[in-house]
């Protein structure tokens, strides 16, 4: 089961609330599903697994070679991301709790 952003953005803590803003339309589903699963336990699971990767990804002031930054320049969510960088900060500030 995957929290359904509409419906159960209320019930998430603030951090997932921003991940699933700026991450939840590509990352609920398909191969790189992060953000997939029936409790927040879970998607703090997932999020820890990879919190360096998603971190650096987040990183826009020094870019990993070779990766592109998240979310992708040409997303919406990159904008909306851009005209908010507190939530960026906020979210890094997680992933680095995760580590």
């Amino acid at each position: 089961m995957n929290w359904n952003r509409g419906s159960l953005t209320g019930l998430l803590r603030k951090e997932l609330q921003l991940f699933m803003k700026y991450c939840g339309s590509c990352h609920q589903s398909g191969p790189r599903n992060f953000l997939a699963g029936s409790t927040e336990e879970v998607i703090i699971g997932n999020l820890k697994q990879k919190a360096a990767e998603h971190s650096q990804r987040l990183n826009w002031e020094a870019p990993q070679a070779g990766r592109s930054p998240m979310p992708p320049t040409r997303a919406k969510e990159n904008a909306a991301l851009s005209a908010a960088p507190e939530d960026r900060q906020r979210m890094r500030a997680f992933l680095e709790s995760l580590r």
